[in-house]
């Protein structure tokens, strides 16, 4: 009867372990679908905007095209390929120069890419999240690391 007695402090304390760690898991769970939920309401934004600048009768075979304004208060122009293309891609005009860009995965958002960026010898990312785009700098060294790039662009889709 000791024994069990002595075992009882021991059986709560373990109990209330395994509640801790199954009410944290679940919470961890419940935080990465709130994220998941959160990014995927952002993309279904910025498609509505996207969707609202195309010409009404526009079918899905043509390109959209967006104008973002910039940090710099120059204008960006993007042409997004049509919607059921494949593979998709966007074509920049910065500064009256035109810079053919191509989809690459990413886990937010939509990103394209492109060896020939601005500045010579760099490459370049396209970030877009919900009405916000990013332009980049990409080192075209497979040992470069992400500190290395520099933000050339942060640009807005006016609402």
């Amino acid at each position: 009867m000791k024994v069990a007695k002595n075992l009882l402090p021991w059986l709560l304390i373990a109990s209330s372990i395994i509640i801790a760690s199954i009410t944290y898991r679940h919470q961890a769970s419940l935080d990465e679908t709130k994220a998941a939920d959160k990014a995927a309401q952002q993309d279904n934004k910025q498609s509505a905007a996207t969707a609202n600048q195309a010409n009404a009768s526009s079918s899905p075979e043509v390109p959209i095209q967006v104008t973002y304004q910039c940090d710099d208060q120059n204008p960006i122009q993007a042409t997004y390929s049509a919607i059921n293309s494949n593979p998709s891609n966007v074509t920049l005009y910065i500064n009256g120069q035109q810079y053919q860009l191509y989809r690459v995965p990413s886990q937010v958002g939509k990103l394209y890419a492109t060896e020939q960026g601005i500045n010579p010898g760099q490459g370049m990312r396209w970030h877009v999240q919900g009405l916000e785009a990013r332009l980049v700098t990409m080192t075209l060294d497979h040992t470069a690391t992400a500190d290395k790039e520099q933000l050339l662009m942060r640009c807005q889709q006016p609402v």
